[in-house]
């Protein structure tokens, strides 16, 4: 996949051209540098700079500045009606609800309703037949079979042992030439 993404690459750069009348060039050459006035080469050495010494010790301001009004960088707003707000001290009078007296219910007569008494229930014993007692057979068991007679198989002889080969020669390793160092400045 790499191969293809490198030769469909190679293929576009091969069949690229330049924009022709997108973008018109212009006239090539060198170009003039500006002049630098007062251009002086860099100096090597301590600098010198002429400037007043800075004074050492409190400083003393003619005037008191204007300070500003501080604003603080959290703003609280209490949302808080006027006219319902009351300090601490205040004494609060709450006029009594009046509560309309309640209505009378009517009052109906009701005769109780005789209820019948209720009749037991018979409760009837439900037989229970006797078991049968079920017919015992004996079971058959069949006759032991004669044990098996082990058979043992003719002894194998053993294999002639194989010859052994000789020892393998490994010649010794052929080592690389030592690296070529470059010089300092070249690392």
């Amino acid at each position: 996949m790499k191969s293809l993404l490198i030769f469909a690459s190679m293929v576009a750069l091969a069949v690229a051209s330049p924009a022709r009348g997108i973008i018109t060039p212009g006239p090539a050459g060198p170009i003039a540098a500006p002049e630098v006035p007062d251009f002086e080469s860099v100096a090597v050495g301590p600098a010198f700079v002429d400037f007043a010494p800075i004074a050492v010790g409190p400083a003393i301001a003619p005037e008191q500045p204007q300070v500003a009004p501080a604003s603080p960088l959290i703003q609280i707003i209490l949302n808080i009606n006027t006219a319902s707000a009351a300090s601490p001290g205040d004494v609060i009078e709450i006029a009594p609800v009046p509560i309309p007296a309640p209505e009378p219910l009517p009052i109906i007569p009701v005769l109780p309703v005789p209820v019948p008494a209720p009749e037991p229930v018979p409760v009837l014993p439900v037989p229970v037949p006797a078991p049968e007692p079920l017919p015992v057979q004996p079971l058959p068991v069949p006759a032991p079979a004669p044990a098996p007679v082990p058979v043992l198989p003719a002894p194998v002889p053993a294999p002639a042992p194989y010859p052994q080969p000789d020892p393998a020669i490994i010649p010794s390793p052929v080592l690389p030439s030592p690296a070529a160092v470059l010089p300092e400045p070249l690392n």
